[in-house]
């Protein structure tokens, strides 16, 4: 839920009820009818709603759109919601030629490069070595797959610490509001995908207080961010964690400020797991039906692997990303043909219909995050 300042304004509440009309298409309807209102009243458009939505009965299809107009303290400099990009055309990198291209960005002090960044989806490729004691919050989830040797995410699950090790040939998906904190080693590759941030979400950078060598639950120090670059943004943080008093003296300063959300403290992870095997026990099913979901359907994420076949996609909230892990495909975007070969990938820009067809021996992972699948905390 939102909280709403005195001068935010509640525009209209609707119920459509009847249609079969997915979160994307009611968004788009509403800021529609938003913008013709705000035209007629004041002679000009304020821009897009904050929205807040909920499925109030899904067997009735019924939907409560709340529309609320922003404040007028509300800070202009932010990037748009993520339902918009400036991706406009699709974006089809080899991965072994780009990796060569760019290792040089995987040794420290840098350790990254992205991929794609301007976006709604942000993936890029991490080397090390990358030892560090901050942990990382979000709402957004993380997938993660170690293209070379192995690494340790170090997590907070269910109130308890914990190493996830993901090694060489692994895929991991980490769900959101879980504090994590990656360690890699020297010579090693891994993809990380996450997405942008809405204007509404906080990312939260936050050290534990250790006793005897290892972190306790305890809260040192942290702060919370509008996150717009990740990668330029932590440095600073970092940098002010160092010079601050609560790291000089191992004890929280005065009063912690209280998180814009709270840990997750009920999920379980979901072990990592080798991408190759997973794909020989289930082939046999991609030959058959087509298609297996890799993580269900009660993730931010949506990945899925497709076998010979065709199928057709879309999705007006996320760019779609289609990884080439066998043979090759050809992907039309918007009446555009792309030869997509062996690891291959595409990036299908937010709101264009793609088709892929694939013949025998050939195998996509397609995958996107969703927003409007996250789970609001109580």
């Amino acid at each position: 839920m939102f909280m709403l300042m005195r001068e935010d304004i509640l525009v209209f509440t609707k119920v459509l009820m009847g249609a079969d009309l997915d979160r994307a298409t009611i968004f788009w309807q509403f800021r529609r009818e938003y913008t013709e209102k705000s035209e007629r009243e004041q002679g000009a458009s304020t821009g897009d709603p904050t929205l807040n939505l909920h499925v109030c009965n899904r067997k009735e299809n019924r939907v409560l759109l709340l529309g609320i107009q922003p404040s007028k303290s509300r800070p202009t400099t932010r990037r748009p919601a993520i339902m918009t990009s400036p991706v406009t055309a699709p974006v089809l990198n080899n991965t072994d030629k780009w990796i060569e291209e760019n290792q040089k960005f995987f040794l420290p002090p840098v350790c990254n490069k992205m991929m794609h960044n301007e976006g709604q989806m942000k993936l890029f490729y991490v080397g090390g070595p990358n030892q560090r004691k901050d942990y990382h919050i979000e709402e957004g989830e993380e997938l993660f797959y170690m293209i070379k040797g192995d690494m340790c995410l170090k997590v907070v699950e269910q109130n308890q610490h914990k190493d996830v090790h993901i090694k060489e040939g692994e895929i991991f998906l980490l769900p959101a509001r879980v504090a994590h904190s990656p360690q890699r080693q020297a010579n090693t590759i891994g993809m990380v995908i996450e997405r942008d941030r809405a204007e509404t979400e906080k990312d939260g950078l936050r050290y534990y207080i250790e006793e005897n060598g290892a972190s306790t639950l305890t809260t040192l120090y942290e702060e919370w961010f509008h996150c717009e670059d990740l990668g330029s943004q932590l440095g600073p943080i970092i940098k002010r964690y160092f010079a601050s008093e609560q790291h000089k003296t191992g004890q929280p300063v005065g009063t912690i400020e209280k998180p814009p959300f709270e840990l997750d403290s009920k999920v379980k992870l979901v072990k990592p797991f080798c991408l190759k095997h997973w794909i020989d026990k289930n082939r046999a099913d991609m030959d058959s039906k087509g298609v297996v979901n890799m993580f269900g359907s009660n993730s931010q994420f949506q990945v899925d692997v497709f076998g010979k076949g065709e199928n057709t996609g879309k999705c007006d909230t996320a760019e779609i990303f289609i990884w080439q892990l066998e043979g090759s495909s050809t992907v039309t975007v918007e009446g555009k043909e792309y030869a997509v070969g062996n690891n291959d990938s595409l990036l299908v820009p937010i709101g264009q219909s793609y088709t892929s067809k694939r013949e025998q021996g050939s195998l996509s992972l397609i995958c996107y995050q969703d927003p409007t699948r996250k789970v609001v905390p109580e």
